[in-house]
């Protein structure tokens, strides 16, 4: 049986690692965005920074379900990505969309987290 320290070093080597990480960082992102703003970092708001998490969240998606076959993981993970894909596409569009971003990556972090230990929802 593997101990929790190495199960933890072995989840930053997995698709999952990085949709979990990747999720996180980008809520922490979007909720601090104002201070940073106000502090004069506002480059952070520029949209290539959310075409990246959007690709970043595509690439851990997709090596999450390649790594493991859990067809209602898969479909967790897929419309969780979808939700935070579209939201963060059309942001600019209705600041609205923004809610709608963190759920997606919400319910991608919960969805990498149920395939890392293997669980159905």
């Amino acid at each position: 049986m593997r101990t929790v320290t190495a199960r933890w070093k072995g989840l930053l080597r997995t698709g999952d690692g990085l949709g979990i990480i990747n999720s996180a960082i980008c809520i922490v992102h979007c909720l601090a965005m104002p201070l940073l703003i106000a502090a004069g970092a506002g480059f952070f708001e520029h949209p290539s920074v959310s075409w990246v998490f959007i690709v970043l969240a595509f690439l851990a998606v997709r090596s999450a379900i390649r790594s493991n076959r859990n067809a209602p993981v898969a479909m967790v993970l897929g419309i969780g990505w979808g939700l935070f894909a579209f939201a963060l596409a059309l942001e600019g569009v209705d600041e609205r969309l923004e809610l709608l971003a963190y759920a997606g990556s919400a319910i991608l972090i919960i969805g990498h987290i149920l395939n890392w230990l293997d669980l159905r929802p």
